[in-house]
């Protein structure tokens, strides 16, 4: 009875630091870019919205295709209720708890948690592989304006897509050379003393073994890792046409540099020094679109981009989190109940 208490207090105990992390995380922003809905043509923000719907929609899609292999339970709807819930963690997280929060909704599905493991990895390979492709080609179509606008750029723009390749490569081949990676780990194992760090690299080794497994389940069936892929190029594209939407009217700017100028901010984002107080993707999102359509277009831009990508995911995550732990609290203060009546 005293656990149950207990249980139930720390539930609620969490709900309070969620309710805390929520506000200090969009405390500054929220109001900007609310305030940027409430300017904006209702037929833009009507497709802005539904571009953000459609990635979510794609992205629950995609998950579902992937989970085929592991489990015929596995639903579209569970694919978008785990791609809002990973949204809302990422943000109470600070992108800390990502990877874990995917693998724990696997498990809350009935999947071992190897495969849930596997899962995670495989997602994340098939988005960067996505990524790194669509950068690529934004890079060729872009590379003359790049050259005379930001020469400087470019050499973060190819460590960014070199760091992308190597963990894709590294991932995969660890994955599929079982020789090399128990080398890789023998290795390892002789040269680390510390425990925590022992404890890590078993759990690494796990996640290999597991990532192996995912692996050769998927390269069976080649169509069906062709048509994952494929729809991981589909749905960045939900996202990548978010800026054309709001700007074609407002300046000159072609669908195809557009979406280009995005793609290369994802890859750049990631590598490119900010200042302090600062978002590394909405300083390179400046950098690239401030000289195309000017200061009031690109900030403009930017929030209704962060409103479908960011924090829309987020509110889906936080209402479908939000309805899971209400169950949760019902079902616990019933059983407190019921043993009081005893």
């Amino acid at each position: 009875m005293k656990n149950k208490k207990v249980h139930l207090l720390l539930n609620i105990l969490g709900i309070i630091v969620i309710i805390y992390l929520i506000i200090h995380v969009f405390k500054g922003e929220i109001g900007k870019v609310f305030n940027q809905l409430f300017q904006t043509n209702p037929l833009i923000l009507a497709l802005v919205l539904i571009l953000g719907i459609l990635y979510l929609m794609c992205e629950g899609y995609m998950i579902k295709q992937l989970a085929a292999s592991f489990s015929n339970q596995f639903t579209t709807k569970m694919g978008i209720c785990c791609a809002s819930s990973v949204a809302f963690f990422r943000v109470v997280t600070f992108g800390s708890g990502t990877t874990i929060s995917e693998v724990l909704f696997y498990r809350s599905k009935g999947m071992d948690t190897s495969d849930g493991i596997g899962m995670t990895i495989l997602h994340m390979i098939f988005y960067k592989t996505a990524l790194l492709l669509t950068s690529i080609c934004a890079l060729f179509y872009t590379y003359s304006w790049l050259t005379h606008t930001f020469h400087h750029v470019l050499l973060f723009l190819i460590l960014g897509m070199i760091l992308t390749l190597l963990m894709i490569v590294l991932l995969l081949f660890i994955t599929l050379k079982e020789n090399w990676h128990r080398r890789l780990v023998t290795f390892l194992d002789r040269k680390i003393k510390r425990a925590s760090w022992r404890q890590k690299l078993k759990k690494f080794n796990e996640q290999v073994i597991s990532l192996r497994a995912s692996v050769q389940k998927m390269i069976a069936e080649p169509a069906h890792v062709f048509f994952v892929f494929v729809l991981n190029i589909g749905k960045l594209f939900f996202w990548y046409s978010i800026p054309y939407i709001v700007l074609h009217q407002e300046s000159n700017i072609s669908y195809l540099f557009s979406i280009s100028l995005v793609a290369l901010t994802l890859i750049l984002s990631g590598v490119i020094p900010t200042p302090a107080g600062i978002g590394s993707f909405e300083f390179v999102y400046m950098l690239l679109f401030r000289p195309v359509v000017g200061t009031v277009l690109a900030i403009s831009s930017l929030l209704l981009y962060r409103f479908a990508s960011y924090i829309f995911p987020f509110i889906c995550g936080m209402i479908y989190e939000g309805m899971k732990k209400r169950k949760q609290l019902k079902r616990e203060i019933k059983s407190i109940r019921r043993n009081q009546n005893v």
